[in-house]
């Protein structure tokens, strides 16, 4: 940006008599602002801003701390890694080792198979040999193996923002453990994801055994209590489909991205494709209609895609149902009809 002779910290700029700042907080040469600059940059930018260094300095500088920063990284850093004294069993160094396991989501999990590499996880995937994937994975099941190295995860023990041992958690975890003992758990609520998870199951009971009046709550942002309503309503029991996308011939997705984000995804994308690649005379293709807020990889994958607010979808499905009613009576008069 530049401004018209309006001077930056008391002092005009060289270049040709006008003032250039590159932010209001630069405009504003705040305390916080130069407190931020000198700690982010050397002495030399806080020099530029002032107008102290001109522009062919500065560029000399910066090609001065590339050029150093580039000798420092073309030597080997040095690595404290020790053999192994005894080799564990089945690892052969070089050679990956794959684990099959499975990711919790919200009453379900996702079949998943992790590669390690001398103990280290570094890559995802979905396991080939599970119906429910049949080798796929989504997104954030691949997204989750950066979270093992998140360095947050190694920070320090803190109690009211200071710095503490495990030790004092343990102290102090005995002392509400106890306190909630005594009370046998009247004050004391758990919140917690909807994970279908064994374990998780386990310790619920424990809780319900040692602590009677504690409460257990189950939140989740996104829930499946729509689709358990509506079997609800058509089975007289709280049951969710199982969709099987290889036999449908006809497809209508009302702001459901269930090809992307939706649960199961892969596992409906694989049937998906499969219905669509049959040909005749195996069988019709299946046809997909699409109605959506945003542009979504279902709406991407769609035959007819239609735009619209989430605010005007359960209109439009309520004018559907009332299209195919009236067709469907109109087809039982003209069947009835034909009949006599």
């Amino acid at each position: 940006m530049r401004g018209n002779a309006l001077p930056v910290a008391g002092k005009q700029s060289s270049f040709e008599g006008k003032t250039y700042w590159r932010s209001l907080e630069h405009l504003a040469d705040a305390p916080a602002f130069r407190e931020w600059v000198q700690h982010r940059f050397p002495q030399s930018m806080l020099e530029l801003l002032d107008g102290g260094i001109d522009r062919r300095r500065f560029m000399h500088l910066m090609a001065a701390s590339l050029g150093l920063a580039g000798l420092g990284g073309c030597q080997r850093p040095p690595s404290n890694v020790l053999p192994y004294s005894r080799p564990p069993e089945d690892v052969t160094l070089g050679l990956p080792t794959f684990y099959a396991t499975a990711m919790p989501r919200p009453g379900s999990a996702s079949p998943i198979l992790v590669e390690s590499h001398e103990g280290r996880p570094t890559k995802i995937e979905g396991n080939p040999t599970h119906p429910a994937s049949a080798g796929t994975s989504d997104a954030q099941a691949q997204a989750s193996i950066l979270g093992l190295y998140d360095p947050d995860r190694f920070g320090p023990v803190l109690r009211a923002g200071e710095t503490s041992s495990w030790e004092a958690f343990d102290a102090f975890a005995a002392e509400q453990i106890a306190a909630i003992h005594a009370r046998k758990g009247q004050g004391f609520y758990v919140l917690s994801e909807d994970v279908s998870s064994p374990s998780l199951e386990r310790l619920r009971g424990v809780l319900k055994t040692h602590a009677p009046q504690a409460s257990w709550h189950v939140h989740e942002p996104i829930t499946q209590a729509n689709g358990r309503a509506g079997g609800a309503l058509a089975f007289h029991t709280e049951v969710l489909p199982d969709l099987h996308f290889d036999r449908a011939e006809i497809i209508l997705a009302l702001d459901c991205d269930f090809l992307g984000v939706e649960e199961d995804g892969g596992r409906h994308l694989i049937g998906f494709a499969e219905a669509r690649r049959r040909l005749p005379p195996a069988g019709a293709s299946n046809r997909l209609y699409v109605v959506e807020s945003q542009f979504s990889i279902t709406g991407g994958m769609a035959d007819h895609r239609l735009r619209r607010a989430s605010s005007l979808v359960p209109a439009y499905a309520a004018l559907l149902a009332q299209v195919v009613l009236e067709q469907s009576q109109a087809n039982a008069v003209l069947v009835e009809a034909l009949r006599a």
